[in-house]
């Protein structure tokens, strides 16, 4: 693999030769494979579910690449001209694929694929996980976890280029994306020298263009998502002496921009702009009345340890979790459990 002749000081992958080969033979097995990743999927889930689709059925598999929730609008230009399904609201269509592999990116997490968890408990298949994060709780006949690389995506592109699987402009295209929201962009600290060599051979050698991608993901926003923003801005709170910024959207909130659930992504990194401020936390209400919480640390704060108090995960920079408990009595329980982890950091 490629990854030997780098020198020594340099980022290097965590998957083995032995790692390698166990997925391979997966997939050489198999002939009908469903790929799929966590609900509210984000770029680098998508990425990965759309890279896959392209890369197993050039090798001659039958893919159902699909996801246990509708795909964000924002993301919708990487998987045309065929969109992903959503295979937990056309239950039809997944249980009649009937696969022999499932192959799961980017995460591990049972709470992160809730609404797909039945089917997978029931499903006699094999199961497959590649994934770059710390938390994990899925049972699987083969793993593929590298928690160094910055996004799956560069997993997945590490596999490919290891077993020589062909890679054209839609994997190419879906990969840099991947690896690019993962990163923000390529200027979170995950972005190492690793990353930008891989994002580097995706623009040489696959052609990808970086310019026409961050137009389409981050020059299209609507007014409402501009709406949302300002009233999530307007309720700002600090907190633990200006190193904690909350901020919370609710139901109302979406009523009265319009704004669409999807279009919160990202927004947590707004008050990361404040200078004082270590860690952000941003709550939203569901139209259930249960609260999904984003945490994001700048610095030493583990925020993925937090997370894992409400059941959830993530890594120690980015992390999230849901709660039954409303947005006000997550709020309290936020503050209190940051305010601690800084008193340690």
């Amino acid at each position: 693999m490629y990854r030997h002749s780098e020198p020594k000081t340099q980022p290097m992958s965590l998957l083995t030769n032995e790692v390698l080969d166990r997925a391979n033979r997966e997939i050489d097995a198999a002939g009908r494979i469903l790929v799929t990743s966590h609900w509210r999927p984000d770029g680098d889930a998508i990425g990965c579910v759309v890279a896959l689709r392209e890369v197993l059925r050039s090798l001659g598999k039958q893919v159902l690449a699909g996801l246990p929730d509708d795909v964000p609008g924002r993301y919708a230009f990487l998987a045309n001209p065929e969109p992903i399904p959503n295979i937990v609201r056309d239950a039809q269509r997944l249980t009649a694929f009937q696969p022999d592999l499932v192959l799961i990116a980017d995460t591990s997490a049972k709470g992160q694929v809730e609404p797909l968890w039945p089917f997978l408990q029931n499903c006699p298949a094999r199961r497959l996980i590649v994934d770059h994060h710390v938390t994990h709780d899925i049972p699987a006949q083969a793993e593929m976890y590298d928690t160094t690389a910055g996004a799956t995506g560069l997993v997945l592109l590490d596999w490919f280029t290891a077993a020589g699987w062909p890679i054209n402009t839609v994997a190419a295209s879906a990969l840099f994306v991947s690896m690019a929201t993962d990163t923000g962009w390529y200027r979170f600290s995950s972005a190492d020298a690793r990353m930008y060599r891989a994002a580097g051979r995706l623009i040489e050698q696959y052609g990808v263009k970086p310019n026409e991608l961050y137009q389409q993901l981050f020059m299209q926003e609507s007014p409402a998502r501009m709406r949302l923003l300002g009233a999530m801005l307007a309720g700002l709170e600090m907190h633990a002496n200006n190193q904690l910024a909350i901020c919370t959207i609710t139901r109302e909130m979406f009523r009265a921009t319009g704004a669409q659930y999807w279009e919160t992504e990202d927004l947590i990194n707004e008050p990361q702009r404040i200078g004082s401020v270590r860690v952000t936390a941003l709550l939203i209400e569901e139209p259930d009345g249960k609260t999904r919480m984003s945490l994001r640390s700048k610095d030493t704060v583990n925020v993925a340890a937090i997370a894992q108090q409400f059941n959830g995960g993530g890594h120690e920079r980015a992390a999230g979790a849901r709660s039954e408990s409303s947005p006000g009595a997550v709020k309290a329980r936020i503050i209190e459990a940051v305010t601690k982890a800084l008193a340690n950091a």
